[in-house]
């Protein structure tokens, strides 16, 4: 069985309104604009994507496999990113979009640089890894995890790729704290006072103020 029908199935990983929140929130909060063309690169179930096809950015989809789950209205391509370059035109896409890609490969340069010339200049480059400082108990869950980052190892392979405008913090996957400051320090007491105790992550308030993510925002030159 493959890594996707194993990992991201309906009966272990249940599909929710996460990625509709999400992709809101990163259309708004980065202003992208409608009628962009927009890279999912290692979509999965294509949950991301569909969001933001749903907003209305032209979306396009890779992944090493095909899931079927995924929406079939949206265009996808096959891409295995260890032996093949990504199929499309250099300098096509306005946004190139990943998450949870980069931390599965021992060499994440290499793929940034993929990334990187099917962007057009001045086209932005948006991505999510775990936090290797919160995640660090969980992050071999993944047997398919190879590279830990931290904040800071993700800005800086970014500045030594030459993108502008880089702009990488860490992030909380609880839509309810992203504008309402008292939940969000009531999510960092959360992650500093509570027991790391496995029994409590089943609480998805709990897990995601403890599990942090990096977001990241690059500019191409």
């Amino acid at each position: 069985m493959s890594y996707n029908k194993t990992v991201y199935n309906s009966q272990r990983t249940p599909k929710t309104k996460y990625p509709e929140i999400f992709c809101r929130y990163i259309v708004k909060n980065f202003g992208l604009k409608k009628n962009s063309n927009i890279l999912d690169v290692g979509s999965g179930r294509g949950e991301f994507a569909e969001g933001f096809s749903f907003l209305g950015l032209n979306t396009f989809e890779i992944d090493i496999e095909e899931n079927d789950e995924r929406n079939k209205d949206l265009p996808f391509k096959k891409c295995d990113l260890l032996k093949d370059d990504i199929p499309f035109e250099d300098n096509f896409f306005d946004i190139i979009f990943h998450k949870s890609v980069l931390e599965h490969f021992t060499d994440p340069e290499m793929i940034i640089d993929k990334m990187k010339l099917k962007l057009k200049p001045g086209g932005v480059l948006i991505g999510m890894v775990p936090d290797w400082e919160t995640q660090y108990k969980t992050f071999y869950h993944d047997h398919t995890h190879r590279t830990p980052f931290m904040r800071e190892s993700l800005e800086d392979l970014l500045k030594i790729k030459n993108f502008k405008k880089i702009n990488v913090k860490i992030f909380r996957q609880l839509p309810s704290v992203w504008n309402n400051k008292f939940l969000m320090y009531l999510s960092i007491m959360t992650q500093i006072f509570l027991p790391d105790l496995k029994i409590l992550y089943k609480f998805k308030w709990i897990r995601f103020s403890k599990e942090l993510m990096i977001l990241s925002y690059a500019e191409k030159q």
